[in-house]
């Protein structure tokens, strides 16, 4: 028996392929955050729901194979989950360290955003302590993109 699903759980779907293939436009990718933020759910069972969505009729055929492409990926990453090993990683932008007080408001950010602790990752982590340090000027920004390799001097 097929498990049916809510318009939510489709409508998420969909937007979410729909903004992989608008980040594939603009060669870029959807990180890890941004996909939980959207209401993606985890990766471990994502890829029989988009499935199962697919023989149901909820997705096409190019919604699935956005999605399947995008969730294999991310599936074989290797992640850290455990919020003591995330939480120990020290993230440097030029001459600026992330304090562990700045990375405690950070995952609370996270958390209250919307995304479940048992979804937050290295990765998931390291995207959102990446915006943090380009919303706080950490990262300079040159032509309307972000340098990778320089930061500000103050």
């Amino acid at each position: 028996m097929r498990r049916v699903f809510s318009k939510e759980e489709i409508l998420t779907m969909k937007t979410i392929a729909s903004e992989l293939e608008a980040k594939k436009k603009e060669k870029k990718r959807l990180n890890r955050l941004e996909y939980f933020l959207l209401g993606g759910i985890a990766f471990g069972e994502a890829l029989s729901v988009i499935y199962n969505m697919r023989l149901n009729g909820d997705i096409s055929d190019k919604e699935y194979y956005t999605l399947n492409e995008y969730l294999s990926f991310q599936k074989q990453i290797g992640a850290y989950h455990t919020k003591e090993a995330i939480m120990a990683t020290t993230f440097i932008f030029g001459d600026k360290t992330i304090s562990n007080e700045e990375k405690a408001v950070i995952w609370d950010e996270i958390i209250n955003s919307g995304v479940e602790e048992k979804y937050i990752d290295d990765l998931v982590f390291s995207a959102a302590v990446r915006a943090y340090a380009i919303k706080n000027g950490y990262v300079k920004v040159i032509n309307g993109n972000y340098s990778k390799t320089k930061s500000l001097k103050k």
